[in-house]
């Protein structure tokens, strides 16, 4: 199966970069975005908007296998491609990428592979009605969470459709409901235990939003969510999350967004207690003075384990980092980060969980970047890792060196 799912994604990466090239390539009109000084290029195929780029990474990493024995170390080049499309046809509001990657290590063959992505809004633009639907695709060979430690074959899909009905100037409901999958190549698996059986599921949700724009760049939100997790296998955690969330979005002096809240998860095994608490979903930037720029992001919430015998652990982070421009077109930065797997307060169910504690990873890494114009950038960077735990064999340490050219068309 993997083998047939590598062809099939090396021939989509085929395709993606064929058209990529093609779109970087036609004469058609570009017209420029963001900041004088930032200007990317976005060029015009008809109404919409078109934005290629590829991007060439090696990297060197001394743990490929995150283990504290027997210890690899290998090379890994990552050939990537990605398109954005955004614009309107006639009433039609389109927002659109692809993506596709090939990972090539110089010794260990069998953790070569291939990911593609693919997602896609449409939204018809009404006055003060504007219905919308949404799909993606990911089919991809990374880790999803910290907990994991090989780089399992996994697919995920959603479609979510939903309506935004603007009732004031500046106010908007938002409504929605969708349904997502995860699913694990058979043959992934993680100190033993097959993750298919543990972790593939789907998850269905309805949604209500209440939508305040600040600025035109800014708008701040008040949510709530109910959505239902099935297992295939694993039924013990099946389970309903009910969360209530408030937050901004913003693309001005502050770019990004910030959620945060409480969430309730009540599991369908009467083993599993109920679980309450907090939730926090952040990542942003801001620009310090003229040349400094500081990001933060920070995370929280309940995540399901693929260990036998927990049903779902607390995962929550937090990290930074700091890009200071030294000239127009060079930039130095450093970041921070950690992250908790705390199964002893998860919705775990079983005496395992107080004796395996909080597993903590720490990251610590620095990088310097060089703009050639609007469109090309050059990087190296360095990065150190550590996890420390109450069960010694999930213990490692490594380091990764990375150098990389991107360049947008």
């Amino acid at each position: 199966m993997t083998s047939a799912v590598t062809a099939r994604a090396a021939s989509r990466i085929l395709h993606m970069l064929i058209a990529a090239a093609v779109l970087a390539l036609a004469p058609v009109q570009a017209r420029a975005q963001g900041n004088a000084s930032e200007a990317v290029e976005r060029r015009q195929l008809g109404p919409l908007g078109v934005q290629p780029r590829v991007s060439w990474q090696t990297a060197y990493e001394d743990n490929i296998f995150r283990t504290d024995t027997q210890r690899v170390s290998d090379f890994v080049s990552t050939l990537s491609g990605r398109t954005d499309v955004r614009g309107r046809v006639r009433r039609i509001g389109v927002t659109a990428s692809g993506s596709a990657d090939w990972v090539h290590y110089a010794r260990i063959i069998t953790e070569r592979g291939a990911n593609f992505g693919s997602a896609v809004k449409l939204q018809l633009l009404f006055n003060r009605f504007v219905p919308w639907v949404s799909s993606s695709f990911d089919n991809t060979r990374q880790r999803i969470n910290p907990e994991i430690d090989t780089r399992p074959r996994l697919e995920q899909s959603s479609v979510v459709g939903g309506t935004t009905l603007r009732i004031a100037s500046k106010t908007a409901i938002d409504v929605s409901a969708g349904r997502a999958t995860l699913a694990y190549d058979k043959s992934a698996t993680d100190h033993g235990v097959n993750l298919g059986d543990a972790l593939n599921r789907s998850s269905n949700h309805v949604g209500l939003s209440l939508i305040q724009d600040v600025t035109p760049l800014t708008r701040i939100m008040v949510s709530g969510e109910i959505r239902r997790d099935r297992f295939e296998v694993s039924t013990n955690r099946d389970a309903e999350m009910m969360r209530l969330t408030a937050g901004f979005e913003s693309e001005g002096r502050i770019r990004g967004s910030a959620r945060a809240g409480v969430r309730v998860h009540r599991s369908e095994d009467s083993r599993i207690a109920e679980s309450r608490g907090f939730v926090i979903s952040a990542a942003t930037t801001a620009d310090v003075m003229d040349r400094l720029q500081i990001g933060l992001h920070a995370d929280r919430d309940l995540v399901p384990s693929f260990r036998p015998d927990v049903a779902y652990y607390e995962s929550y982070g937090y990290g930074g980092t700091m890009t200071f421009a030294l000239r127009r077109s060079w930039r130095v930065s450093a970041l921070v980060g950690r992250q908790h797997a705390d199964y002893s307060t998860g919705s775990a169910g079983s005496a395992l969980a107080s004796q395996m504690g909080v597993d903590l990873e720490t990251r610590y890494g620095t990088g310097i970047n060089y703009r050639l114009g609007d469109s090309m950038s050059f990087d190296v960077s360095g990065m150190y890792f550590k996890r420390t735990s109450a069960v010694a064999v999930r213990e490692f340490d490594g380091m990764s060196v990375r150098a990389g050219v991107s360049h947008a068309f």
